[in-house]
């Protein structure tokens, strides 16, 4: 079964459940079985797991996506996520619950504070390089010289071939625009003969 599959699965599961008076969802979102308030919280986010005896093994659900598919239906839609339109990860009741894409749900989180810009290339605590050597690296190399290999380059800044042809590739450090990236891609291109 594919993750999407599997996914779709798992909430007509817990949907069932609901349906068959097993899980009783309460206004505020609280969850319960058998009278007794369920869940745990885990990186913020309430979230049930329940065993399921036909395949022998646990399922796992947040709960508000259940608050939202049982007010809502079924999602048609696998990409998309379960958005707290407050932004508070606990408030599961279904006025505060959309449906949204992964990028809208980040533009929230960004747009009402929730999601902090972590410090990214030669800005981050852990970079070995500094943003005005990675432009360097990239405009020495995209000159295309002879001498200027990216294994001279490796050399020069301390660093392995494998860090080097990364920087030059723009697979790392791509927060750094410098604006030699295409010529870059060229020279890699045109020394390796592709």
């Amino acid at each position: 079964m594919t993750g999407l599959v599997a996914h779709l699965t798992n909430d007509k599961w817990f949907l069932t459940l609901v349906h068959k008076g097993e899980l009783v969802i309460k206004r505020r979102g609280r969850v319960y079985r058998k009278g007794k308030h369920i869940g745990y919280i885990e990186r913020g986010y309430w979230r049930l797991s329940i065993w399921d005896r036909e395949i022998n093994k646990t399922r796992k659900m947040a709960v508000h996506r259940l608050v939202y598919i049982t007010a809502n239906g079924l999602i048609k839609d696998p990409y998309l996520v379960i958005n707290h339109i407050d932004g508070v990860k606990t408030h599961n009741w279904p006025s505060n619950l959309e449906a949204v894409t992964p990028a809208e749900n980040a533009a929230h989180a960004k747009l009402t504070g929730l999601c902090v810009n972590h410090p990214r290339g030669g800005d981050h605590f852990s970079s070995k390089v500094a943003n005005s050597d990675i432009f360097d690296i990239r405009r020495k190399y995209a000159e295309g010289k002879k001498e200027c290999t990216s294994t001279t380059l490796a050399r020069y800044y301390n660093m392995s071939s494998e860090c080097m042809c990364k920087i030059l590739r723009n697979t790392t450090y791509r927060s750094v625009i410098t604006g030699y990236e295409g010529r870059c891609l060229k020279v890699l291109r045109k020394r390796s003969g592709k």
